[in-house]
């Protein structure tokens, strides 16, 4: 099954959907007080959204391990692990030194330089370590491409009580990550994050095996009702109090299994023009969206700073744009870019209808 077909089927056009969707609201926002972007305060909703529900990121480590493991994707005779890690590197790190380079060109270079001073002063620092970047989401490519890296020494087909397993080290490594905090400017492209949140990739590729078997009715109204309890105790807890990472993981572990147990009956909706080219061009949207997210950011935001008001409704234009404007792009792109740069930027080397 190629990957057109993957991203046609409507358990992974729902989850891509989802995803897309939290990434979007999740950037819909102005800069929380950076100077580099006007300075402007995040409403007080926006930051209850985020501390406390926003699971964006896990979703879309659980969609790539969900995906490799439909596909089984390692090393072949045919294909060699360089081959393998090339096309990686071509479609995850390229994108990522491209909009990195833009980003910091439009926030620190151009300012730099009408300032008089030099406009490379940081970049390689907003390359190597870009979780410190004031639009910090980028990072999840070359934490992506580390992940696909691991992958290739992974048997290619892993059974059930094999994935459990290697559930069970990377939850192992996710404790101790949790024990030994890294700052993200000590290690460089995100990879001591990556090797901490690898437990979600696992995750993804744990359900489809899980529900490929098939899952009881009960477990399903149990895992539910899990997640409930742990969603109020993470809502009731402050933001700041350290029992708060205690109820972290099993939200975000049952929240994954819900999603992917509701997308195994997510009805033909989904296959409407706009939700499901949301869903299939999930990956050229989310990096389309950064040049949204500059605009507001840069000159939107800061011009409705002094009201609430204003700056609730700049959001919903910024979450409503942060979608269907890199839609539209990405459907242009979809129809005339060239076959050798499909890839490169997430489109599938056919072009879709």
């Amino acid at each position: 099954m190629g990957n057109t077909e993957h991203l046609q089927r409507r358990d992974i056009s729902f989850v891509s959907f989802i995803a897309i969707l939290e990434f979007a609201l999740a950037l819909a926002a102005p800069s929380g007080g950076d100077a580099l972007f006007g300075g402007v305060s995040v409403p007080a909703w926006y930051t209850f959204y985020v501390n406390k529900l926003f699971a964006g990121l896990p979703l879309l480590l659980s969609l790539s391990g969900y995906l490799w493991s439909i596909r089984g994707e390692s090393p072949s005779p045919n294909r060699k692990r360089s081959s393998l890690l090339l096309g990686k590197a071509d479609r995850l790190l390229f994108p990522y030194w491209l909009f990195t380079t833009l980003l910091y060109f439009v926030a620190v270079g151009l300012p730099n330089y009408l300032a008089g001073s030099c406009p490379f002063t940081s970049y390689t620092q907003w390359l190597l370590f870009s979780r410190t970047q004031s639009i910090g989401y980028l990072w999840i490519l070359p934490a992506l491409f580390w992940l696909h890296c691991i992958t290739l020494v992974i048997p290619k087909q892993l059974s059930l009580k094999q994935t459990i397993v290697a559930y069970g080290v990377a939850l192992g490594l996710y404790a101790l990550g949790t024990l030994f905090e890294v700052e993200a400017h000590q290690v460089p492209l995100a990879l001591a994050w990556t090797i901490k949140n690898a437990h979600f990739f696992i995750l993804g590729a744990l359900v489809q095996k899980i529900y490929r078997r098939g899952v009881p009715g009960r477990v399903t109204i149990m895992a539910l009702l899990l997640f409930h309890a742990v969603l109020v105790a993470r809502i009731l807890t402050p933001y700041k109090q350290p029992w708060l990472l205690l109820f972290t993981l099993p939200y975000f572990t049952f929240l994954l299994i819900i999603v992917y147990g509701a997308s195994s009956k997510v009805g033909k909706w989904i296959e409407r023009p706009l939700w499901r080219d949301l869903a299939r061009f999930c990956y050229p949207i989310a990096l389309l969206m950064l040049l949204n997210v500059l605009v507001f950011r840069l000159w939107i935001f800061p011009l409705v700073s002094g009201s609430a008001w204003g700056i609730n409704l700049a959001m919903i234009a910024s979450f409503v744009s942060n979608l269907l404007l890199p839609l539209l792009l990405a459907r242009l792109l979809n129809r005339y870019l060239p076959r050798s740069w499909r890839t490169t930027f997430g489109f599938p080397t056919q072009r879709l209808p």
